[in-house]
């Protein structure tokens, strides 16, 4: 299959690129930095040294004896060079990672949730209308968020559509935490829109907490190595935690820890996404993205056990809803991946690769961000 990766040197679409590669499949590559440029905004960088994106193309091309396009385009801006491109590609699949991900970061300050909103909403909403104006039967696969149905209610949260009030089916109601949050609920409701009014064929991907830093893949050779974020902004909880770990010796634990979140281990996010990409694709389907739920002190406790560090409470910076449950569905996900990598089971090998690779933190950037 021919497949355009958007966001291929991100954290999620670097590993599934590669995962990709080794299934045979002909990639495209788009990537405008910005990531690498919030790095330096922010004055953060990687546990353990990020190659050049040169130095990662040009080891994947080797490794998978293939040659691989790219193209450096700001999706959210530049819609005339991304239809010229879809155009000349005519891909089968359009995998969209390109987002600003970071809940922290969007609510940071004016700017950051600005640029976070405008680059997130843009380049979903151009991709999807350039899809529709060339004309093609494409498959886009969008990596939302687990998060656009917030995390304050006790009610069951339905995978897919809800056909209860429409005969053609609605989206569920959504309840955002963080400006990030808001700019995926727009995003899927963009989508869904475009699938309604000109048959953009859709999976919406609702991703949980994604926990690892490497796949076997991307661990194989330095060159080919993913992100390990750690900080505050970027640094998901169980990834930071592990990091603490390993540096200061103690995990901080925002508020009473009863914080009930979903999460799925990059290894299986990437190996869930590659199946979605080759198979038969649906109209429009949503899938809840994640293999388990558990609090913030539940995950503390399982990455004390590994590594003996002490848990500390501090002040939530965050306000949010603490003692909570998360009661989604997620049947979908179970079945595409048959086999699951369950946090208990994988914190050990996660916990000793970071041991071993680790090259350098500055533990004043994992404090917490208030919003």
């Amino acid at each position: 299959m021919k497949i355009l990766i958007v966001g291929a040197d991100g954290y999620c679409g670097w590993a599934t690129s590669l995962e990709l590669l080794n299934a045979g499949h002909s990639i495209h590559m788009v990537d405008n930095f910005l990531r690498r440029r919030i790095d330096q905004e922010l004055g953060i960088s990687p546990a353990r040294a990020l190659p050049s994106f040169v130095e990662r193309r040009e080891a994947a091309e080797k490794r998978f004896q293939q040659s691989i396009g790219f193209d450096e385009i700001d999706v959210a801006s530049e819609h005339e060079r991304l239809l010229e491109l879809l155009r000349e590609l005519k891909p089968d699949v359009v995998m969209d990672f390109a987002k600003i991900r970071s809940a922290p970061y969007s609510m940071r300050n004016f700017n950051t949730g600005r640029k976070t909103l405008m680059n997130n909403m843009l380049s979903t909403y151009n991709i999807a209308s350039a899809i529709c104006e060339v004309g093609l039967d494409t498959h886009l696969i969008h990596i939302g968020t687990m998060g656009v149905y917030g995390y304050a209610g006790e009610q069951r949260i339905p995978e897919g559509l809800d056909f209860t009030f429409a005969p053609r089916g609605r989206l569920h109601s959504n309840d955002p935490g963080s400006l990030y949050h808001l700019s995926k609920v727009s995003d899927q409701h963009i989508l869904f829109l475009l699938h309604k009014t000109h048959g953009l064929r859709v999976t919406e991907y609702h991703q949980g907490i994604v926990w690892g830093f490497d796949t076997e893949l991307s661990a194989s050779a330095p060159s080919l190595g993913n992100r390990w974020d750690y900080d505050g902004d970027y640094g998901t909880v169980l990834n930071r935690f592990v990091v603490q770990a390993l540096t200061i010796g103690d995990l901080t634990v925002y508020g009473g820890g009863n914080q009930v979140r979903p999460f799925i281990a990059l290894t299986d996010t990437v190996r869930a996404l590659t199946r979605i990409a080759i198979a038969k694709s649906p109209s429009f389907r949503i899938i809840n993205g994640f293999t388990e739920a558990k609090s913030i002190n539940q995950v503390a406790e399982v990455i004390q056990q590994v590594s003996r560090a002490h848990i500390s409470h501090i002040e939530n910076p965050r306000r949010e809803i603490e003692n909570t449950s998360y009661p989604a569905d997620h049947l979908q996900i179970r079945q595409i991946l048959e086999t699951e990598v369950k946090i208990e089971s994988g914190i050990q090998d996660f916990y000793n690769s970071v041991r071993i690779g680790i090259e350098s933190v500055d533990p004043l950037t994992m404090n917490a961000r208030p919003w």
